[in-house]
């Protein structure tokens, strides 16, 4: 029997029942609009979807009334910071208080606020691509906005938005593994994986075949979505390039309503526009088939040492030293992440195919630096036979690292730094890390250089910058928990301004890496795209002419903009 969507959930929606205000010109509907669908409408395509329309409602609703239910509340506070918490509902996304203006915090009392805000208001939760089909006809016909929620790990608010029909893809979870994929641009083991599948899924498949793959840190980055069509950096990105340089296909249902393949021979612009050019902006994509690696010894490695009981400059010296020596991970075949503030320095390494004796010799020249210098520093090495076990050890498994600070909120900036820097600008670089450590702030600084030889010389929409990048380096702030949407864009405004822009005059033309960055940089089409923006223009209008996918830093989203009340509005003229 097929459930009717009904009114019970009256208090999250804009209205329940349809409003008397007319939609203005080149919007989309919202719930107040005298034309949204009705429920009768909303409930025939329930019918279509086979019953699998749910009616939403705010994830932290249970803490505030009119449904407080106190154990159920406590059940959302006590999982707030667990990534897969967020995934596993149909809406939420793992940086919620960055986007949603404290809509419906858990951590407000339970007769403050609680409304759906820039939450879908609609979700299909998807097991065939004629599921997404319909929806797509229907926000068509019905002028209503669409998202795409793959697994909701998304630091750039695209999976939100007021007044929505969202297609959730978590139930998608095949994996074929092919063990001789053949093209004419690849031969060799590669595995299809639907979008709904996590990277650690896969890599616990992998490791049971002997094979490795590519795929995010964090257990919620899925394999098919945003991470990989963004570009998609990894341990492994020093080795084999980004996640985009490893597709092979990819199945794909357009804006148009149509099931179709690309790959690098078959609807070749969309292949190359997925990869790299950015999600939810060209198709959905309902999976990918991506490259298969043999697995391979890793030795783990940690240094580790802290401001306390030393000089400011000894500190900062020590951390130069680093920054110095960024090549020997790059230039090594090696991956590393450094995180800094003005208390502590810890630097984790994943050295792949790689023993002992070999890693320290790899470390050698930071090492041996950090002895000249002075600073007492803590060094851990660790050898494993594959590379499952070495990423659950720098890691964690999937439940400790199962924490993101969801409630958390902070303003980033971040950039790719190219490996040619002159010492005049290496310094400035380091004196602005140094002031922003000592206003309160953090460095996570990841070594990445996957050149064109590195990747095998793909042809894919992957920033430019990235191709002469030596670090990914990224900026962040926390602020207090309660800021409002407004009290987080000046922050963000200002955090732009005091570091942001003298990184960009820096480096002039390096870009930033378009899946983790400023949600608000106005230089977002040069800054993310570079010189492939015209190119991904053209690809976009072709296969989504009437612009259905949107993201405010998406290839196309400057011809629209998001009023104060949410509702999305076509930029005329």
């Amino acid at each position: 029997m097929i459930r009717t969507i009904t009114k019970t959930l009256a208090a999250f929606s804009f209205l329940t029942v349809r409003g008397l205000s007319v939609t203005p010109p080149g919007c989309k509907v919202l719930p107040v609009d005298a034309n949204w669908p009705s429920i009768d409408e909303w409930n025939r395509l329930n019918a279509s979807l086979e019953g699998n329309l749910i009616r939403t409602a705010p994830i932290g609703s249970p803490c505030h009334n009119p449904t407080f239910d106190q154990v159920q509340c406590d059940v959302v506070r006590n999982n707030w910071n667990r990534t897969l918490f967020h995934e596993e509902s149909a809406t939420s996304i793992i940086s919620e208080g960055m986007f949603t203006n404290q809509s419906c915090s858990p951590f407000t009392p339970p007769d403050a606020q609680c409304i759906i805000g820039v939450y879908p208001q609609y979700s299909v939760n998807v097991s065939t691509p004629a599921h997404v089909i319909t929806a797509v006809r229907f926000v068509k016909q019905h002028n209503v906005r669409f998202v795409v929620k793959n697994t909701g790990h998304d630091v750039m608010g695209k999976v939100l938005g007021a007044g929505s029909l969202s297609i959730w893809m978590h139930n998608l979870q095949n994996r074929t593994w092919i063990d001789n994929f053949s093209s004419s641009r690849y031969i060799g083991p590669a595995v299809q994986v639907q979008a709904g599948v996590l990277s650690d899924t896969l890599y616990q498949d992998a490791h049971q075949r002997g094979h490795i793959v590519i795929g995010g840190s964090f257990p919620t980055v899925g394999i098919a979505g945003g991470h990989l069509q963004g570009g998609g950096h990894s341990v492994l990105t020093n080795v084999y390039g980004l996640a985009a340089d490893n597709a092979l296909s990819y199945e794909v249902i357009t804006p148009t309503g149509r099931f179709i393949r690309t790959s690098p021979t078959e609807n070749e612009d969309l292949f190359w526009a997925l990869s790299g050019g950015g999600g939810t902006t060209y198709g959905i994509v309902w999976s990918v088939t991506v490259k298969v690696f043999p697995d391979v010894p890793v030795v783990v490695g940690r240094l580790n040492f802290a401001s306390f009981g030393i000089s400011e400059d000894l500190y900062w010296d020590s951390i130069s030293v680093f920054q110095d020596h960024t090549p020997v991970f790059t230039d090594g075949n090696s991956y590393a992440a450094a995180f800094y503030d003005k208390s502590t320095f810890t630097l984790s390494m994943f050295a792949v195919n790689n023993s002992r004796s070999g890693f320290l010799q790899l470390v050698k020249p930071i090492t041996s630096r950090l002895n000249v210098i002075g600073i007492s520093f803590n060094l851990s090495v660790s050898p494993f036979t594959d590379l499952r076990s070495a990423f659950l050890n720098l890691f964690g498994d999937t439940q400790s690292r199962d924490i993101y600070a969801s409630n958390s909120i902070g303003v980033t900036t971040t950039r790719l730094l190219p490996r040619l820097q002159s010492t005049e600008i290496a310094l400035k670089i380091k004196q602005l890390t140094r002031k922003l450590a000592n206003a309160g702030g953090s460095v996570v600084d990841l070594p990445l250089r996957p050149t064109l030889k590195i990747a095998g010389n793909p042809e894919n929409a992957v920033l430019p910058a990235w191709r002469n990048s030596e670090r990914h380096f990224i900026l962040t702030k926390v602020l207090d928990d309660s800021a409002t949407g407004d009290e987080i864009n000046t922050a963000q405004m200002q955090f732009r301004n005091d570091f942001g822009e003298p990184l960009k005059r820096l480096t002039p033309g390096a870009g930033a890496y378009l899946n983790e960055a400023d949600p608000s940089d106005p230089n977002w089409k040069n800054d993310f795209y570079g010189v492939n923006y015209q190119r991904l223009l053209q690809i976009k209008d072709k296969w989504d002419p009437d612009g259905i996918l949107f993201g405010s830093t998406a290839v196309g989203g400057d011809r629209w903009v998001e009023q104060k009340d949410g509702r999305l509005c076509r930029i005329i003229g």
